[in-house]
């Protein structure tokens, strides 16, 4: 396996962030902050075998300056939205949080601000029409708004008053919507589960839980991951709609769950960090488990050392995929490593990457669209690259 594409996106004294996503073909999507000059801008890029396409420029620092990416999703068919809160000034609160839009194969939209008040810590998800669902709220109420295609808003709805994590949201592609959050209940951390429908919003307890990572596979089968909230308990749990009732996935001391993953089929990938409490004593590795559609899990298999979060993981349409983390210690040389997952199920070897995050989108035929952050060797600069990862003989065919 090797790089097959490397391209310097952008090079910036201070990028703000960025986030990758794909389709259900592994089309893949980059959105960016960070300074151009003297403005700082949000800007967007299709990438296709590894390069950026065109770039569009969609918000600047005229007006509103300071502008941050907080979400960002591609639907399975390739409608896409950005979250993103803006000020005047960096001391200006509260910061106001708009939504901007692109239909599959279309133009991006015009921001919508979002109303309501006290909107932080967002996530957001849309359906092929352009239908968004957006989540927020941490520390407080958790509350949720629906910006409709034709641009009108629902909500914002209330699902609970005492949240304690960041929400988390997907959404299929015909717009049925599911949202996990925490809460504290005679001080004990929960995990429940909010869904859409015809009589508006439901919410319904899963258990005890902490760190919970949602995601949806194409048919809008939701499914929920979260580690144990004590050591005593050891277990790391998927819950799967529509009755989300909990299953063990490993029992094994002081590990974290990093990510869960599900493809348009419905394989399943989940990926932990093992060791990952504070005076844990043996090596701190990434852990996967796989499942097949109608078969069960398979064996835990390492990938390699595990230092940085976050990990990240996807799956294609085929069930091929990939894996990539960091494997070095905040006081060495950052070190980036992504894997391919095979269609039988094997982990090719690793590609190193020069970089501090990582992000992943898997295509069928086992292609895999890499967006990463380096800094410049003075290290003055943040660097922002796309690439792509394919198999050696992919690689020469393409070379």
């Amino acid at each position: 396996m090797s790089l097959l594409a490397s391209t310097l996106v952008m090079a910036t004294a201070s990028l703000g962030g960025f986030q990758l996503d794909g389709d259900a073909q592994g089309r893949a999507t980059l959105a960016w902050t960070g300074y151009a000059g003297k403005r700082y801008v949000l800007r967007v890029a299709d990438l296709r075998d590894g390069r950026p396409g065109p770039t569009r420029e969609l918000w600047t620092g005229k007006g509103l300056a300071h502008v941050m990416l907080e979400s960002f999703d591609v639907s399975p068919g390739g409608a896409a939205v950005a979250c993103v809160q803006a000020s005047r000034d960096v001391h200006d609160k509260p910061w106001r949080t708009y939504v901007l839009r692109r239909a599959a194969g279309g133009a991006w939209s015009k921001p919508i601000r979002v109303s309501g008040k006290r909107i932080h810590d967002v996530s957001c998800a849309t359906d092929d029409s352009g239908r968004v669902t957006i989540a927020y709220g941490l520390g407080g109420p958790v509350r949720t708004t629906t910006i409709a295609v034709d641009g009108s808003q629902e909500g914002p709805v209330t699902l609970r008053r005492d949240s304690v994590g960041p929400p988390q949201v997907v959404a299929s592609a015909t717009g049925a919507a599911t949202i996990a959050y925490t809460a504290d209940t005679n001080r004990q951390r929960f995990l429940y589960i909010a869904e859409s429908g015809p009589g508006g919003w439901t919410s319904r307890l899963v258990g005890p839980a902490m760190l919970p990572e949602l995601a949806m596979d194409d048919t809008g089968r939701a499914l929920v991951g979260w580690s144990s909230v004590s050591e005593a308990d050891n277990q790391l749990r998927l819950a799967t709609a529509p009755a989300f009732a909990p299953q063990t996935l490993i029992s094994e001391p002081r590990s974290t769950l990093s990510r869960i993953a599900a493809s348009a089929r419905g394989d399943v990938l989940a990926a932990w960090q093992s060791n990952a409490w504070t005076f844990s004593n043996g090596p701190r590795e990434l852990h996967v488990m796989l499942q097949r559609p109608g078969q069960p899990f398979g064996p835990p298999v390492s990938l390699g050392r595990f230092e940085g979060y976050p990990a990240e993981i996807a799956l294609a349409a085929d069930g091929t995929g990939a894996a990539a983390w960091n494997t070095a210690r905040e006081s060495r040389p950052p070190k980036l490593v992504v894997r391919r997952l095979a269609a039988d199920g094997a982990w090719q070897p690793p590609v190193a990457l020069a970089g501090t995050e990582v992000q992943i989108v898997a295509a069928p035929g086992g292609t895999v669209t890499v967006a990463w952050l380096a800094k410049s060797a003075d290290g003055r600069r943040e660097r922002l690259h796309a690439g792509l990862v394919a198999t050696g003989s992919l690689a020469r065919r393409s070379r």
